[in-house]
């Protein structure tokens, strides 16, 4: 099946069709294949990936920083703090 993903963005899984995700986890288990055998790809290049947290979080973005830069991305991060 054939997906039309390209520049589109991802806010909310409701945007997208099952045969969509499906994409998405089929390429994700290819990511993470990829890496586990020690093979390069080019598919994350020069790609970067912008995340906002509005309250801080000493988990969800160092996580998912690392896993972004783990996959030969650049990640980039941004979290505001409630005000006082």
């Amino acid at each position: 099946m054939q997906t039309h993903l390209r520049g589109r963005d991802v806010i909310t899984l409701q945007d997208f069709t099952k045969d969509e995700l499906d994409t998405f986890l089929d390429v994700a288990f290819a990511l993470k294949r990829a890496r586990a055998l020690g093979e390069p790809h080019a598919y994350l290049r020069d790609k970067v990936l912008a995340m906002l947290f509005f309250f801080s979080s000493t988990r969800t973005a160092p996580r998912s920083r690392r896993a972004w830069h783990s996959s030969a991305g650049t990640p980039s991060s941004s979290s505001r703090r409630p005000p006082r």
